[in-house]
């Protein structure tokens, strides 16, 4: 996926906060042993300036006796530091500097490529700012009420709402806690209002505390915003993104506008995350039957064969908050 200079510099702005916190630990460990032992400061005052001076004995009268000079005193200075830590019971390396990244070194490059603390850096801001449009905000499987769902017996369904929502919870939440291993893609389907986006957005949230990228949008939203990257007036690499992000979560299927394009468009990103192996949830308001009259069989055979269905049943919730009843 490429880059804008602007998640290139927010995620640089993180990864540098987090070396300046290891970089003042470092340096209040050196100020404490400086305030129990002064010869610690001393040593640390003296590394430095063997180090500054090891290119100038090069390049002196001496050469490379000079050089060896200033070698064998900084050699010196680390055994006595060394020594001094022995006797306080500390490690040889406390006082070594610390990074947040210990394969790069806080370098953010090794060998000339990319480091991975970078890479996840740069994945998680581009993701950030993809889902900046959604004005939906991430809710917790603990605020979704049963309550809400009547204990009376359906008898289409042979049981009640809330027994089946009771399981269609249970099983969300199973999948959301083994989120980092799933492979496999849930569609939720069902009438307005009935819970499909609050546990939508429940998985997202456990998703990102998981560290996994994740991408949430409308399937109008989506459509709209790969049409302007096709004409150039989008964010180079959203398609990329959206087929190749660690979970990605779309709403409203079935609320965009069917042109030959946004069906080309859903059946390269089902199909492309189904042979990745990449798990997606995708909520509709319609039913099953309708979902094949809209779509392509192509589209609908992987809806249908690849994706989990998770029928959600009741009365508009949404409708019952704001009427302030259950």
């Amino acid at each position: 996926m490429s880059y804008g200079r602007d998640v290139y510099d927010k995620a640089l702005a993180r990864l540098k906060e987090r070396h300046d916190v290891c970089t003042m630990k470092a340096n209040e460990r050196r100020r404490a042993l400086s305030e129990v032992n002064p010869r610690f400061g001393e040593i640390e005052a003296e590394l430095r300036a063997t180090s500054s001076g090891l290119f100038a004995a090069l390049l002196s009268d001496k050469g490379m006796d000079a050089f060896n000079s200033v070698m064998e005193k900084n050699k010196a200075l680390r055994a006595e530091r060394e020594k001094l830590l022995a006797d306080a019971g500390l490690d040889a390396h406390f006082l070594d500097d610390v990074y947040a990244c210990s394969e790069c070194r806080d370098e953010y490059y090794i060998d000339g490529k990319m480091c991975s603390c970078l890479k996840k850096e740069l994945r998680a801001a581009a993701y950030e700012k993809l889902n900046a449009s959604t004005r939906l905000k991430l809710t917790s499987f603990d605020d979704f009420d049963l309550g809400y769902y009547s204990d009376e017996i359906d008898e289409t369904l042979g049981e009640s709402p809330r027994s089946r929502m009771t399981d269609v919870l249970a099983f969300v939440k199973r999948y959301a806690d083994e989120i980092k291993t799933r492979r496999d893609s849930l569609l939720f389907t069902g009438g307005t209002g009935l819970g499909k986006t609050h546990l939508s957005l429940a998985v997202a949230k456990e998703a990102t505390d998981a560290g996994l990228g994740v991408i949430y949008d409308s399937v109008p939203s989506l459509m709209m915003k790969l049409e302007n990257e096709r004409f150039g007036r989008g964010d180079d690499g959203f398609c990329e993104a959206v087929c190749s992000c660690d979970l990605l979560i779309l709403d409203d299927l079935g609320a965009e506008h069917s042109t030959a394009a946004t069906r080309t468009f859903l059946y390269t990103i089902v199909n492309s995350r189904i042979m990745s192996e990449l798990p997606t949830i995708i909520s509709t308001n319609l039913s099953v039957s309708e979902l094949s009259e809209r779509y392509s069989d192509a589209v609908y055979s992987r809806l249908s064969g690849d994706y989990t269905p998770i029928w959600f049943c009741g009365s508009d919730i949404r409708l019952k908050k704001k009427l302030g009843i259950k």
